[in-house]
């Protein structure tokens, strides 16, 4: 051997033993920023420049949601310990149930399977500590909601501990704020405490990158929180109080920025993400979510399944019937769980996990087009089923989005306008039907709608107000219609912004309404996407506070089979409204503020005579409802197909349940969408 040979194979050597060492101490670091009761839909108001920082860097979500019994103990229970609720057992702040003997802390885990790495937490919510007992080498079990030494406290760790592994935080100020004065975008207090809880993180960020070592560290930084609110409080299964933002950042995350991943990060899916990055073993730990380390963004092919979780193998089986599981990658109209194939008998036999209808209700999720796809043909199958000698059903609808845009209007006691595209009908409801001679060019008829922007079409939405006076509105503009001279007032179009104040408030702002629906002459509700909000045009003229919130059974009861949101909506009389959404309608009892019995159903010729244009023909495609031989315990082969029609921006696919009469569930499992 050469002196020359020897020094190299003694530098590589000493090479792999300084790797070594390194690896051993522990480069891969994470920080999880836990912000107790933090809303995604405060996020921009709330002016955190920290967080948004982060989420263009990484990924961010806002569509997992916490448990159904929406309070700390159950979301910080299901966050630390990688399982739902039906397996840690925490369903209130009692803690009682707890099964953390079986599923313990993550930090304790952290201990038992890599006890090299150097953990941290710093908790000041009792019961983090008291409760959860988590197991690490550095601790702060501090004084009760004090945020200042909390995090003095966690930023000397970052600052000085230069074998600090991992280091779990948490910030109580902003559920106290919540608490003391409501959970939303319009409350100061609130907002004003978001924005301490991002400087909190500012701090924790900066003190990483002034760490000696910082250069040569890999860090995973994750945000998130426990539950949602509305008003002062949460707890319920709602949206309000179940929907959860979380972020991602560094180790190589890619920049994806806001909801770009067809299944959102869940709060399962903390604990095994972290545990990839450290390296830390989790056989054996029967975990409820899985590593989302590496991203990847909802990718539009053709020829191959478009939908995010088809067969429902994303995510845990579950036994309790009492319980409202997340199901990631679907928008959840109601109750629904996921449970595996011959659990009970009153389920088909069979391997892996499939879709269960627990009540009334819908899965949806939907998908964006290239405008390539137009044309080309699609299939949608799905395997549909319900218990033997049941009266469920379980059917599969598939609506496309985009094209000519539909709004409705009501006029008086015996007219409504339904405009389609460049064209509106007539609706005579003495007859119960369109109008002869409908329908007609809206240019032309409607005087003034010609300085919308595009031109007198597409209208998102309009109100009759029933001072004389009816609004309509397009884009980021809207129009005052006046109604005894026929034309549009003299000043108009304007802008949405500044005029309709509150309407800010919906994601994406004051524009691109979905509907709107005046119950009274002052009262006006307005809808975009999942979310509404209530207007005063006497008190105020303004959006009413604590607005938007979702569509759901909390909030119009039956509506939440659209979960993504309506097409149009009108007031038919005092007691009676109409929703509508690409192709079906529901009939709104406003007395007793529900959906009647019976809806959603077909807009067709027997229930709207001549509106075919809300018929959505060639957008609008259902299954068939399961026949009684059909309920026969097993699932059946059901498709829809035909052509992507000409506009068509977004399809969406929804997974419709209805558990009637006899024992057992109706159920699905194998969905698949196809674009050719």
């Amino acid at each position: 051997m050469t002196p020359t040979t020897f020094l190299r194979r003694l530098l590589a050597a000493a090479t792999a033993v300084l790797l070594a060492t390194q690896a051993e101490a522990g480069n891969d670091k994470v920080l999880f920023f836990g912000i107790d009761g933090f809303k995604a839909d405060a996020i921009p108001a709330a002016g955190m420049v920290n967080l948004e920082r982060l989420i263009a860097s990484g990924v961010y979500t806002d569509g997992g949601w916490a448990p159904d019994t929406s309070v700390s103990g159950p979301g910080w229970s299901t966050l630390f310990m990688g399982v739902e609720r039906d397996k840690h057992g925490v369903r209130d702040n009692s803690f009682a149930g707890q099964n953390y003997a079986r599923y313990p802390h993550f930090l304790s885990l952290i201990e038992q399977r890599k006890p090299q790495l150097v953990t941290a937490y710093a908790y000041n919510w009792a019961p983090l500590y008291q409760q959860m007992r988590p197991q690490a080498d550095l601790r702060f079990d501090g004084p009760e909601a004090d945020d200042g030494k909390l995090i003095a406290q966690a930023e000397d760790w970052l600052r000085n501990r230069a074998d600090l592994d991992v280091l779990s935080t948490y910030y109580y100020g902003v559920d106290e704020a919540g608490h003391s004065h409501g959970f939303h975008s319009d409350t100061p207090q609130y907002l004003q405490a978001m924005g301490r809880a991002d400087a909190a993180l500012g701090r924790l960020l900066q003190a990483i990158r002034a760490r000696p070592g910082y250069a040569q560290e890999n860090w995973l930084v994750v945000v998130t929180t426990d539950h949602g609110g509305t008003g002062t409080g949460h707890g319920a299964d709602r949206p309000e109080h179940r929907k959860v933002a979380m972020v991602m950042s560094g180790a190589g995350i890619p920049a994806l920025g806001r909801n770009a991943l067809a299944e959102p990060l869940r709060q399962v899916d903390v604990l095994p993400t972290l545990f990839e990055h450290l390296g830390v073993p989790t056989q054996g730990l029967d975990l409820d979510g899985r590593s989302r380390l590496h991203p990847q963004p909802r990718r539009f092919a053709y020829g191959r399944n478009l939908l995010a979780n088809p067969g429902a193998e994303y995510g845990a089986a579950h036994s309790d019937l009492g319980y409202d599981p997340d199901i990631a990658g679907w928008t959840k109209g109601g109750a629904q769980t996921v449970m595996r194939y011959g659990a009970r008998n009153d389920l088909p036999s069979g391997q892996g996990q499939l879709f269960v209808g627990l009540g009334k209700g819908s899965l949806t999720q939907r998908i964006a087009l290239p405008a390539d796809a137009a044309g080309r043909p699609f299939r949608l199958d799905a395997q549909l089923g319900a218990s033997a000698g049941s009266a469920h059903d379980a059917r599969v609808l598939l609506r496309f989005i985009g094209g000519d845009k539909r709004s409705a209007v009501n006029w008086n006691d015996d007219t409504a306008y339904f405009f389609a595209g460049d064209r509106y009908y007539r609706y005579d409801f003495a007859r119960d039907r369109v109008a002869e001679g409908y329908p007609k060019p809206i240019a032309g008829n409607w005087v003034g709608f010609e300085g919308l922007p595009g031109g007198p079409r597409d209208l998102d939405a309009g109100f009759n107000a029933g001072n004389g006076k009816a609004y309509f509105f397009k884009g980021d503009q809207y129009l005052r219609f006046d109604v005894a001279a026929d034309r549009v007032d003299s000043g108009y179009p304007k802008p949405i912004a500044g005029n309709w104040p509150g309407l800010e408030r919906f994601a994406g702002g004051a524009r691109d309404l979905d509907a709107t629906l005046a119950v009274s002459g002052d009262k006006i509700y307005f809808f975009k996407g999942s979310q509404y909000l209530r207007y005063n045009l006497a008190q105020g003229d303004r959006a009413d506070a604590r607005y938007p919130l979702d569509l759901s059974a909390a909030t119009w009861s039956g509506v939440q089979q659209w979960p993504l949101g309506v097409e149009a909506a009108f007031k038919r009389n005092a007691g009676v409204a109409y929703f509508f959404d690409r192709g079906e309608y529901i009939r709104y009892d406003l007395s007793a503020d529900k959906a009647a019995g019976g809806y959603p159903q077909p807009v067709d010729a027997a229930t709207w005579p001549g509106l075919e244009a809300f018929r959505a023909e060639g957008r609008f495609f259902a299954s068939a409802p399961l026949g009684a031989a059909e309920r026969t315990g097993q699932p059946l082969a059901r498709a829809l197909y035909g052509s992507v029609p000409e506009g068509a921006t977004a399809v969406e696919v929804e997974l419709r349940f209805e558990k009637g009469s006899g024992a057992g569930f109706p159920f699905a499992d194998e969905l698949n969408l196809r674009i050719d």
